[in-house]
């Protein structure tokens, strides 16, 4: 797991939260992804009671709760659900503190066929964050094989000068 300073706690792994997700990161870290199994993940675990005169109440659900729904739903294939927690977190006015909590999105509305949200993204991404550009070109070479990814190969080629 990682958490970077302003960000969400992320799972880290050899696909979707990769060494090309957290540039600059050390290289103790950067070795350590390959062993990273999401997979053993319960995704449908209940969740615990917890004591609320020990634990207090739940707080309110911020950007990170609805990245760390997206990122269960990622990890069961709910690209539907994916989407639909963006949608409800922008009608709730939040947003992440790191542009590379976008990638999830991202990829959900390629595949869900909001290529419009998703390219919209992919360029907010970059303009924010242009050293994302590597885990992007990843990100939708991973979903070209289903999809028409001309346009957003465009943006990569201008936006990151990639070739």
């Amino acid at each position: 797991i990682y958490k970077e300073a302003d960000g969400c706690l992320r799972v880290l792994d050899p696909v979707y939260n990769n060494a090309e997700t957290v540039p600059g990161a050390s290289f103790y870290l950067l070795e350590a992804i390959p062993l990273s199994n999401p997979g053993l993940i319960l995704t449908d675990a209940p969740t615990p009671a917890m004591d609320k005169t020990l634990f207090g109440g739940e707080p309110p659900h911020g950007w990170c709760y609805a990245y760390a729904k997206a990122e269960i739903a990622r990890q069961n294939g709910a690209w539907d659900e994916v989407a639909k927690l963006y949608k409800e977190a922008q009608e709730n006015k939040l947003s992440p503190a790191l542009p590379v909590e976008y990638l999830p999105f991202i990829e959900a509305f390629a595949l869900t066929g909001d290529m419009d949200a998703a390219i919209k993204l992919t360029e907010k991404t970059i303009k924010t964050q242009p050293t994302l550009c590597p885990a992007l070109n990843t990100l939708w070479e991973r979903v070209s094989g289903d999809l028409d990814v001309l346009q957003a190969e465009s943006v990569l080629q201008k936006e990151c000068k990639l070739p």
